[in-house]
Protein backbone atom coordinates (compact mmCIF):
# COMPACT_ATOMS: atom_id res chain seq x y z
CA UNK A 1 0.00 0.00 0.00
CA UNK A 2 3.18 2.56 0.99
CA UNK A 3 4.56 1.62 -2.33
CA UNK A 4 1.38 2.09 -4.09
CA UNK A 5 0.73 5.73 -2.99
CA UNK A 6 4.59 6.83 -3.06
CA UNK A 7 4.18 5.85 -6.74
CA UNK A 8 0.54 7.59 -7.10
CA UNK A 9 2.44 10.76 -5.44
CA UNK A 10 5.40 10.32 -7.84
CA UNK A 11 3.19 10.16 -10.90
CA UNK A 12 1.23 12.98 -9.52
CA UNK A 13 4.07 15.43 -9.13
CA UNK A 14 5.56 14.35 -12.46
CA UNK A 15 2.51 15.51 -14.32
CA UNK A 16 2.09 19.14 -12.06
CA UNK A 17 6.33 19.83 -12.13
CA UNK A 18 7.29 22.75 -14.04
CA UNK A 19 8.35 21.92 -17.42
CA UNK A 20 10.40 23.98 -19.89
CA UNK A 21 9.90 22.93 -23.37
CA UNK A 22 12.62 23.98 -25.29
CA UNK A 23 13.03 24.31 -29.11
CA UNK A 24 15.07 25.66 -31.79
CA UNK A 25 16.30 26.36 -35.12
CA UNK A 26 13.13 24.99 -36.65
CA UNK A 27 13.56 27.09 -39.42
CA UNK A 28 9.81 26.90 -40.82
CA UNK A 29 8.98 23.17 -40.24
CA UNK A 30 6.59 22.71 -38.25
CA UNK A 31 7.63 18.62 -36.76
CA UNK A 32 9.04 20.30 -34.00
CA UNK A 33 6.57 22.44 -32.31
CA UNK A 34 4.29 19.11 -33.14
CA UNK A 35 6.15 17.25 -31.44
CA UNK A 36 4.82 19.19 -27.92
CA UNK A 37 1.16 18.99 -29.43
CA UNK A 38 1.27 15.32 -30.22
CA UNK A 39 2.99 15.10 -26.09
CA UNK A 40 0.14 16.93 -24.83
CA UNK A 41 2.12 20.11 -23.22
CA UNK A 42 0.69 22.73 -26.23
CA UNK A 43 -2.75 22.45 -27.89
CA UNK A 44 -4.48 23.99 -30.77
CA UNK A 45 -7.48 27.25 -29.62
CA UNK A 46 -9.18 29.18 -31.89
CA UNK A 47 -6.72 31.76 -31.83
CA UNK A 48 -3.75 29.94 -32.45
CA UNK A 49 -2.22 27.15 -29.33
CA UNK A 50 -1.80 27.40 -25.90
CA UNK A 51 -0.52 25.34 -23.32
CA UNK A 52 -2.22 22.41 -21.64
CA UNK A 53 -1.15 22.82 -18.05
CA UNK A 54 -0.23 26.34 -16.02
CA UNK A 55 3.75 24.93 -14.92
CA UNK A 56 4.31 24.94 -18.33
CA UNK A 57 7.18 27.59 -19.88
CA UNK A 58 8.73 27.48 -23.48
CA UNK A 59 11.91 28.76 -24.82
CA UNK A 60 12.68 29.05 -28.20
CA UNK A 61 16.42 29.18 -28.97
CA UNK A 62 16.33 31.19 -32.39
CA UNK A 63 16.53 30.90 -36.31
CA UNK A 64 12.17 30.28 -37.01
CA UNK A 65 12.71 30.93 -40.71
CA UNK A 66 13.79 29.82 -43.79
CA UNK A 67 13.89 26.10 -45.31
CA UNK A 68 10.30 24.89 -44.45
CA UNK A 69 7.49 26.10 -45.66
CA UNK A 70 5.81 26.95 -42.66
CA UNK A 71 7.30 30.38 -41.67
CA UNK A 72 4.62 32.91 -41.83
CA UNK A 73 2.44 30.33 -39.72
CA UNK A 74 4.78 29.25 -36.77
CA UNK A 75 5.77 32.96 -36.49
CA UNK A 76 2.05 33.73 -36.03
CA UNK A 77 1.43 31.03 -33.61
CA UNK A 78 4.57 31.47 -31.36
CA UNK A 79 3.78 35.49 -31.47
CA UNK A 80 -0.01 34.26 -30.24
CA UNK A 81 1.70 32.64 -27.64
CA UNK A 82 4.44 35.21 -26.47
CA UNK A 83 1.09 37.53 -26.15
CA UNK A 84 -0.94 35.09 -23.42
CA UNK A 85 2.25 34.45 -21.83
CA UNK A 86 4.61 37.33 -21.87
CA UNK A 87 6.04 35.90 -18.91
CA UNK A 88 6.50 31.82 -19.90
CA UNK A 89 7.45 32.26 -23.32
CA UNK A 90 10.95 33.46 -23.94
CA UNK A 91 11.84 33.98 -28.37
CA UNK A 92 15.64 34.28 -28.43
CA UNK A 93 17.13 35.86 -31.76
CA UNK A 94 19.04 34.03 -34.10
CA UNK A 95 21.05 34.77 -37.73
CA UNK A 96 18.30 33.87 -39.52
CA UNK A 97 15.84 35.97 -37.34
CA UNK A 98 17.97 39.18 -37.86
CA UNK A 99 20.05 38.75 -41.26
CA UNK A 100 16.33 39.62 -42.80
CA UNK A 101 16.76 43.01 -41.92
CA UNK A 102 19.34 43.42 -44.72
CA UNK A 103 17.67 42.91 -47.15
CA UNK A 104 15.59 46.30 -47.35
CA UNK A 105 18.75 48.42 -47.74
CA UNK A 106 20.12 45.72 -49.74
CA UNK A 107 17.36 45.65 -52.19
CA UNK A 108 17.08 49.91 -52.31
CA UNK A 109 20.69 49.98 -52.99
CA UNK A 110 20.79 47.19 -55.62
CA UNK A 111 21.16 48.12 -59.26
CA UNK A 112 22.95 47.00 -62.40
CA UNK A 113 25.91 49.20 -60.95
CA UNK A 114 26.94 46.36 -58.74
CA UNK A 115 29.14 44.28 -61.22
CA UNK A 116 29.00 41.18 -58.83
CA UNK A 117 24.82 41.54 -59.25
CA UNK A 118 24.97 41.74 -62.59
CA UNK A 119 27.03 38.53 -63.35
CA UNK A 120 24.98 36.45 -61.15
CA UNK A 121 21.72 37.80 -62.82
CA UNK A 122 23.36 36.68 -66.58
CA UNK A 123 23.54 33.49 -65.02
CA UNK A 124 20.33 33.40 -63.48
CA UNK A 125 18.83 34.24 -66.84
CA UNK A 126 20.84 31.33 -68.10
CA UNK A 127 19.54 28.91 -65.92
CA UNK A 128 15.87 30.52 -66.55
CA UNK A 129 15.80 30.91 -70.25
CA UNK A 130 17.76 27.59 -71.20
CA UNK A 131 16.50 28.17 -74.71
CA UNK A 132 18.68 31.60 -75.24
CA UNK A 133 22.21 30.91 -77.13
CA UNK A 134 25.04 32.31 -75.67
CA UNK A 135 25.25 35.21 -78.22
CA UNK A 136 21.76 36.42 -77.29
CA UNK A 137 22.64 36.12 -73.71
CA UNK A 138 25.57 38.33 -74.53
CA UNK A 139 23.39 40.77 -75.88
CA UNK A 140 20.73 40.96 -73.26
CA UNK A 141 18.94 43.36 -72.29
CA UNK A 142 19.51 42.74 -68.52
CA UNK A 143 17.13 45.89 -67.10
CA UNK A 144 13.68 43.70 -68.68
CA UNK A 145 14.88 41.14 -65.75
CA UNK A 146 16.02 43.49 -63.47
CA UNK A 147 13.00 43.55 -60.76
CA UNK A 148 12.17 42.76 -57.29
CA UNK A 149 12.15 38.70 -57.81
CA UNK A 150 16.00 38.43 -59.25
CA UNK A 151 16.88 41.30 -56.33
CA UNK A 152 14.91 39.38 -53.75
CA UNK A 153 16.32 36.07 -54.83
CA UNK A 154 20.12 36.84 -55.13
CA UNK A 155 20.11 39.35 -52.10
CA UNK A 156 18.51 36.41 -50.18
CA UNK A 157 21.45 33.87 -51.83
CA UNK A 158 23.85 36.55 -50.72
CA UNK A 159 22.04 35.54 -46.23
CA UNK A 160 22.45 31.66 -47.52
CA UNK A 161 19.35 31.50 -47.51
CA UNK A 162 18.77 29.88 -50.59
CA UNK A 163 15.78 28.39 -50.36
CA UNK A 164 13.68 30.65 -48.04
CA UNK A 165 11.71 32.37 -51.09
CA UNK A 166 10.62 29.05 -53.05
CA UNK A 167 9.63 27.66 -49.22
CA UNK A 168 7.62 31.44 -48.58
CA UNK A 169 5.91 30.85 -52.37
CA UNK A 170 5.04 27.12 -51.44
CA UNK A 171 3.40 28.93 -48.18
CA UNK A 172 1.54 31.31 -49.99
CA UNK A 173 0.35 28.93 -52.73
CA UNK A 174 -0.97 26.55 -49.63
CA UNK A 175 -2.65 29.79 -47.83
CA UNK A 176 -4.02 31.65 -50.47
CA UNK A 177 -5.01 27.61 -52.15
CA UNK A 178 -4.08 28.92 -55.64
CA UNK A 179 -0.38 28.82 -57.36
CA UNK A 180 1.45 32.51 -57.21
CA UNK A 181 4.45 33.53 -59.32
CA UNK A 182 7.62 34.09 -57.83
CA UNK A 183 7.25 37.68 -58.75
CA UNK A 184 4.58 37.92 -56.23
CA UNK A 185 6.12 35.65 -53.95
CA UNK A 186 9.32 38.04 -53.75
CA UNK A 187 6.75 41.57 -53.46
CA UNK A 188 4.93 39.96 -50.90
CA UNK A 189 8.39 38.88 -48.88
CA UNK A 190 9.36 42.54 -49.52
CA UNK A 191 6.08 43.91 -47.79
CA UNK A 192 6.39 41.68 -44.47
CA UNK A 193 10.32 42.99 -44.27
CA UNK A 194 8.67 46.50 -45.13
CA UNK A 195 5.78 46.97 -43.09
CA UNK A 196 6.44 47.46 -39.74
CA UNK A 197 3.24 46.50 -38.30
CA UNK A 198 3.58 43.19 -39.68
CA UNK A 199 4.12 39.41 -37.74
CA UNK A 200 7.70 39.85 -38.73
CA UNK A 201 8.63 43.25 -36.59
CA UNK A 202 6.25 41.99 -33.87
CA UNK A 203 8.54 38.96 -33.43
CA UNK A 204 11.45 41.42 -33.29
CA UNK A 205 10.26 43.49 -30.89
CA UNK A 206 9.03 40.67 -28.71
CA UNK A 207 12.44 38.85 -28.80
CA UNK A 208 15.36 38.50 -26.61
CA UNK A 209 19.12 38.05 -27.26
CA UNK A 210 19.60 35.92 -24.11
CA UNK A 211 17.58 34.50 -21.32
CA UNK A 212 18.86 32.65 -17.71
CA UNK A 213 15.82 30.05 -16.36
CA UNK A 214 15.94 29.43 -12.73
CA UNK A 215 15.27 25.33 -12.48
CA UNK A 216 16.11 23.19 -9.63
CA UNK A 217 18.92 24.47 -7.14
CA UNK A 218 20.67 26.05 -10.32
CA UNK A 219 20.28 28.16 -13.60
CA UNK A 220 20.23 27.69 -17.19
CA UNK A 221 21.65 30.35 -19.50
CA UNK A 222 19.91 30.42 -22.88
CA UNK A 223 21.21 31.54 -26.04
CA UNK A 224 21.47 30.91 -29.84
CA UNK A 225 25.46 30.88 -31.05
CA UNK A 226 27.73 30.23 -27.74
CA UNK A 227 30.10 31.90 -25.50
CA UNK A 228 33.24 33.39 -25.75
CA UNK A 229 35.66 35.01 -24.05
CA UNK A 230 35.34 38.24 -25.78
CA UNK A 231 30.94 37.57 -26.03
CA UNK A 232 30.28 37.34 -22.13
CA UNK A 233 29.56 40.35 -20.28
CA UNK A 234 30.09 42.29 -23.80
CA UNK A 235 27.27 44.81 -24.76
CA UNK A 236 27.93 46.82 -27.86
CA UNK A 237 27.31 50.54 -26.54
CA UNK A 238 29.47 49.67 -23.51
CA UNK A 239 33.12 50.23 -23.11
CA UNK A 240 33.24 47.79 -19.81
CA UNK A 241 31.77 44.41 -19.70
CA UNK A 242 29.20 43.57 -17.39
CA UNK A 243 30.52 41.12 -14.41
CA UNK A 244 27.24 40.09 -13.27
CA UNK A 245 25.91 37.93 -15.87
CA UNK A 246 22.18 38.50 -14.64
CA UNK A 247 22.71 42.10 -14.84
CA UNK A 248 24.25 41.50 -18.58
CA UNK A 249 21.66 39.17 -19.66
CA UNK A 250 19.07 41.49 -19.07
CA UNK A 251 20.66 44.62 -19.92
CA UNK A 252 21.94 43.17 -23.41
CA UNK A 253 17.91 42.39 -24.01
CA UNK A 254 17.11 45.97 -23.12
CA UNK A 255 19.83 47.03 -25.82
CA UNK A 256 18.30 44.94 -28.56
CA UNK A 257 15.08 45.91 -28.19
CA UNK A 258 15.97 49.14 -28.40
CA UNK A 259 17.96 49.00 -31.33
CA UNK A 260 15.31 47.31 -33.06
CA UNK A 261 12.70 49.57 -31.82
CA UNK A 262 15.31 52.74 -33.34
CA UNK A 263 14.98 50.19 -36.91
CA UNK A 264 11.32 50.43 -37.22
CA UNK A 265 11.91 53.95 -37.69
CA UNK A 266 14.80 54.36 -39.96
CA UNK A 267 16.33 50.77 -41.30
CA UNK A 268 20.43 50.77 -42.42
CA UNK A 269 22.56 48.31 -43.66
CA UNK A 270 25.64 49.09 -40.94
CA UNK A 271 22.85 48.99 -37.74
CA UNK A 272 24.59 47.68 -34.69
CA UNK A 273 22.11 45.18 -33.93
CA UNK A 274 21.82 43.60 -37.30
CA UNK A 275 26.43 43.56 -37.37
CA UNK A 276 25.52 42.05 -33.99
CA UNK A 277 23.61 38.86 -35.36
CA UNK A 278 25.79 37.62 -37.95
CA UNK A 279 29.01 36.49 -38.95
CA UNK A 280 31.29 38.43 -41.56
CA UNK A 281 32.23 36.82 -45.38
CA UNK A 282 35.33 37.31 -46.16
CA UNK A 283 34.97 37.95 -49.79
CA UNK A 284 38.90 37.90 -50.75
CA UNK A 285 39.39 34.73 -49.27
CA UNK A 286 35.99 33.20 -49.70
CA UNK A 287 35.31 32.41 -46.06
CA UNK A 288 33.46 33.22 -43.10
CA UNK A 289 34.74 35.49 -39.99
CA UNK A 290 33.21 34.74 -36.67
CA UNK A 291 31.87 37.66 -35.03
CA UNK A 292 33.26 36.46 -31.43
CA UNK A 293 31.70 39.58 -29.48
CA UNK A 294 28.28 38.09 -30.39
CA UNK A 295 26.36 35.21 -28.64
CA UNK A 296 24.42 34.94 -31.89
CA UNK A 297 27.17 33.78 -34.90
CA UNK A 298 30.62 33.22 -32.22
CA UNK A 299 32.91 30.69 -33.25
CA UNK A 300 32.64 26.62 -31.96
CA UNK A 301 35.45 25.73 -30.08
CA UNK A 302 36.11 22.15 -31.25
CA UNK A 303 38.89 20.11 -31.44
CA UNK A 304 39.12 19.08 -34.90
CA UNK A 305 35.53 18.37 -36.01
CA UNK A 306 34.18 17.38 -32.27
CA UNK A 307 32.44 19.88 -30.05
CA UNK A 308 34.16 20.93 -27.46
CA UNK A 309 33.08 22.83 -23.58
CA UNK A 310 34.08 26.32 -23.33
CA UNK A 311 37.16 27.30 -21.52
CA UNK A 312 37.32 27.26 -17.60
CA UNK A 313 37.79 30.71 -17.52
CA UNK A 314 34.00 30.57 -18.98
CA UNK A 315 32.75 27.93 -16.70
CA UNK A 316 34.35 29.32 -13.85
CA UNK A 317 32.77 32.70 -13.94
CA UNK A 318 29.31 31.27 -14.59
CA UNK A 319 29.44 28.37 -11.44
CA UNK A 320 30.35 31.22 -9.28
CA UNK A 321 26.91 33.08 -10.02
CA UNK A 322 25.00 29.24 -9.66
CA UNK A 323 24.72 29.64 -13.31
CA UNK A 324 25.89 25.64 -14.03
CA UNK A 325 24.36 24.98 -17.49
CA UNK A 326 24.43 26.75 -20.73
CA UNK A 327 21.55 25.54 -23.34
CA UNK A 328 22.27 26.95 -27.38
CA UNK A 329 21.27 26.04 -30.73
CA UNK A 330 22.55 27.30 -34.18
CA UNK A 331 25.40 24.46 -34.34
CA UNK A 332 23.92 21.73 -35.77
CA UNK A 333 24.33 18.58 -33.15
CA UNK A 334 23.59 14.98 -33.77
CA UNK A 335 19.98 13.84 -34.14
CA UNK A 336 19.32 14.60 -30.50
CA UNK A 337 20.68 17.51 -28.04
CA UNK A 338 24.20 16.71 -27.45
CA UNK A 339 25.12 16.97 -23.79
CA UNK A 340 28.61 17.94 -22.94
CA UNK A 341 29.76 17.44 -18.77
CA UNK A 342 32.93 18.56 -16.58
CA UNK A 343 33.91 16.98 -13.66
CA UNK A 344 33.43 21.06 -11.88
CA UNK A 345 29.60 20.33 -12.20
CA UNK A 346 29.53 22.55 -15.33
CA UNK A 347 26.99 21.30 -18.36
CA UNK A 348 26.66 22.48 -21.89
CA UNK A 349 23.99 21.47 -24.30
CA UNK A 350 23.99 21.79 -28.38
CA UNK A 351 20.45 21.67 -28.79
CA UNK A 352 20.30 22.29 -32.81
CA UNK A 353 19.25 19.24 -34.27
CA UNK A 354 18.18 20.95 -37.37
CA UNK A 355 20.40 18.90 -39.85
CA UNK A 356 18.99 15.28 -39.59
CA UNK A 357 15.75 13.86 -40.98
CA UNK A 358 15.15 12.23 -37.40
CA UNK A 359 16.59 15.35 -35.84
CA UNK A 360 13.73 17.47 -36.12
CA UNK A 361 12.00 14.91 -34.71
CA UNK A 362 13.63 14.82 -31.01
CA UNK A 363 12.33 16.62 -27.64
CA UNK A 364 14.14 18.15 -24.96
CA UNK A 365 11.93 19.22 -21.41
CA UNK A 366 13.15 20.35 -18.13
CA UNK A 367 11.89 20.06 -15.55
CA UNK A 368 13.79 20.60 -11.77
CA UNK A 369 17.35 20.80 -13.20
CA UNK A 370 16.99 17.80 -15.56
CA UNK A 371 16.84 17.22 -19.43
CA UNK A 372 14.20 15.06 -20.45
CA UNK A 373 15.62 14.09 -23.93
CA UNK A 374 13.74 12.04 -26.86
CA UNK A 375 14.64 11.33 -30.20
CA UNK A 376 15.55 8.71 -32.56
CA UNK A 377 18.95 7.77 -34.22
CA UNK A 378 20.55 7.65 -37.80
CA UNK A 379 19.00 4.39 -37.55
CA UNK A 380 15.25 5.02 -36.23
CA UNK A 381 16.37 3.56 -32.92
CA UNK A 382 14.31 5.07 -30.10
CA UNK A 383 16.85 7.29 -27.17
CA UNK A 384 14.67 8.49 -24.22
CA UNK A 385 16.50 9.34 -21.24
CA UNK A 386 17.11 11.59 -18.26
CA UNK A 387 20.37 14.16 -18.27
CA UNK A 388 21.09 15.08 -14.82
CA UNK A 389 24.20 17.53 -14.38
CA UNK A 390 24.50 17.20 -11.22
CA UNK A 391 24.66 13.34 -11.05
CA UNK A 392 28.00 12.79 -10.99
CA UNK A 393 28.09 9.09 -11.52
CA UNK A 394 27.36 9.12 -14.89
CA UNK A 395 29.77 9.76 -17.74
CA UNK A 396 26.84 11.11 -20.30
CA UNK A 397 27.90 14.14 -21.55
CA UNK A 398 31.97 13.10 -21.49
CA UNK A 399 34.16 11.68 -24.31
CA UNK A 400 35.31 7.96 -24.66
CA UNK A 401 37.95 7.92 -27.36
CA UNK A 402 36.83 11.10 -28.87
CA UNK A 403 32.92 9.59 -28.78
CA UNK A 404 30.71 11.69 -27.17
CA UNK A 405 28.61 9.77 -24.29
CA UNK A 406 25.81 11.28 -25.57
CA UNK A 407 22.63 9.71 -24.49
CA UNK A 408 21.28 6.24 -23.30
CA UNK A 409 19.00 3.12 -24.43
CA UNK A 410 18.28 -0.02 -23.36
CA UNK A 411 20.86 0.19 -20.84
CA UNK A 412 23.57 0.79 -23.16
CA UNK A 413 24.88 4.10 -23.85
CA UNK A 414 24.51 5.82 -27.09
CA UNK A 415 27.96 7.42 -28.24
CA UNK A 416 28.34 9.92 -31.12
CA UNK A 417 31.52 11.67 -33.13
CA UNK A 418 30.98 14.66 -35.37
CA UNK A 419 32.52 14.38 -38.97
CA UNK A 420 32.86 16.04 -41.78
CA UNK A 421 29.86 18.23 -43.02
CA UNK A 422 27.61 17.49 -39.61
CA UNK A 423 27.57 14.10 -40.45
CA UNK A 424 27.98 12.34 -37.08
CA UNK A 425 29.12 8.96 -36.49
CA UNK A 426 27.04 6.63 -33.46
CA UNK A 427 27.79 3.87 -32.12
CA UNK A 428 26.40 1.65 -29.01
CA UNK A 429 28.30 0.36 -26.15
CA UNK A 430 27.23 -2.89 -24.51
CA UNK A 431 25.91 -2.48 -20.81
CA UNK A 432 28.65 -5.42 -19.97
CA UNK A 433 31.61 -3.56 -21.10
CA UNK A 434 33.16 -0.70 -18.85
CA UNK A 435 33.08 2.68 -20.45
CA UNK A 436 35.90 4.93 -20.18
CA UNK A 437 35.57 8.97 -19.98
CA UNK A 438 36.93 11.87 -19.59
CA UNK A 439 35.52 15.42 -20.07
CA UNK A 440 34.83 17.21 -22.78
CA UNK A 441 37.80 19.45 -22.72
CA UNK A 442 38.24 22.16 -25.22
CA UNK A 443 42.06 21.90 -24.59
CA UNK A 444 43.50 18.00 -25.02
CA UNK A 445 44.18 16.37 -21.91
CA UNK A 446 46.36 13.57 -21.57
CA UNK A 447 43.42 10.50 -21.86
CA UNK A 448 45.39 8.16 -20.01
CA UNK A 449 45.38 10.16 -17.15
CA UNK A 450 42.20 11.30 -16.79
CA UNK A 451 40.09 7.42 -17.04
CA UNK A 452 37.23 6.98 -15.15
CA UNK A 453 35.67 3.89 -15.69
CA UNK A 454 31.45 3.34 -15.10
CA UNK A 455 28.76 1.05 -16.06
CA UNK A 456 25.58 1.54 -17.19
CA UNK A 457 22.62 1.47 -14.56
Amino acid sequence: MKLVLLTYISICFSLHAQSVLYLTDIEGRFEKLQTFINKGFIEYTSDGIDFTHKKTKLIFGGDLTDRGNHSIRLRKLLLNLKQKHPDKVHLILGNRDLNKLKIIPMIKELDLSNIKYKQWLQGYIATKKTHLTADELHDLNLKKFDDMETKMTYSLQELNCHVALQAHKEELENTLGKKITMLEASENYFEMLDNKNSDFWKYLRNSQISHIEKSGNHKILFIHGGLTKENLGYIPDLKKKVSNIEKWSQDLNKWAKSEINSLSENIKLKSKIIEYGDAFWDHKNNKIIFNNKSVIYPRKYKNGNNYRLPPDEIQNLLIKQNITTVVQGHSPAATIPLVMKNDNGFSYLMADTSYTKNGIKSSLIIKDGKFHIEGLTHNERKINFIFDPNDKSSPLGKLSQEYHIAGVSNREYYLVKREKNYYFKEVFKNSQNKIQAIPAHFISLDFLNCINSFKPR
